[in-house]
């Protein structure tokens, strides 16, 4: 999926790790380190089971899609990447695992072959959220870690509907970023977007359902 860039996260997402343990054995906000494919480190947070509120408020600045506020519950833990992926990350990962699109590869609009390159002229964007990227490009990449594992772990994209939609054609975003105002940063927060779609407003996070070993 996307969304705005530097800061704003697709929901969708993955990763890859040394080693894998049970999820169940951490506290809800531990962190671990990954290494991944190409030796490129990522921290990840735990997120343990448990229930929440999601959606806003009627004296909120919202839309009605985020409406009414209700119940989530969380049955099983998993680990969420801190952090955006970076450029440095998806093209060590993409390089890694070999993987392939259906369009060309991706390409960050601020990096030095990206179509703002003059804005970053001379600056070393590795570290950059990885952005212009869609909901395809990334499940292209879950697809090819999940098919690598040989831990038996599972990687996907941020979901809050891990069985996904009966129907339809669109992906959900969420977040804000750079370039947003702040009634589109709030938490609570929703856009759609076609799965095929790329832009610069776009960046994501990585997921998986177990922790490395210790």
């Amino acid at each position: 999926m996307k969304k705005l860039i530097p800061i704003g996260v697709l929901l969708a997402c993955a990763a890859v790790s040394v080693g894998c343990g049970r999820s169940d054995e951490y506290p809800g906000g531990e962190t671990k380190i990954f290494t991944l494919p190409g030796g490129v480190r990522m921290e990840m947070v735990y997120v343990a089971p448990g229930s929440f509120q999601m959606g806003s408020e009627n004296g909120e600045d919202g839309g009605k899609h985020e409406k009414p506020v209700h119940r989530v519950t969380l049955t099983k833990g998993f680990w969420i990447g801190k952090y955006p992926i970076t450029q440095a990350q998806w093209n060590a990962l993409v390089s890694a695992m070999e993987v392939r699109f259906e369009d060309r590869r991706p390409v960050a609009g601020f990096s030095k072959n990206g179509v703002l390159n003059d804005i970053v002229s001379g600056m070393d964007t590795s570290d950059f959220p990885m952005e212009t990227i869609s909901w395809d490009d990334c499940k292209a990449l879950v697809d090819a870690l999940n098919k690598a594992d040989r831990e038996g772990v599972r990687w996907s994209l941020p979901t809050e509907a891990p069985q996904g939609p009966a129907s339809g054609v669109y992906r959900v975003l969420r977040g804000g970023g750079w370039g947003l105002n702040a009634r589109i940063c709030r938490s609570a927060f929703r856009f759609r977007d076609g799965p095929g779609v790329r832009s610069i407003g776009c960046g994501f996070r990585l997921c998986c359902s177990a922790g490395p070993r210790e």
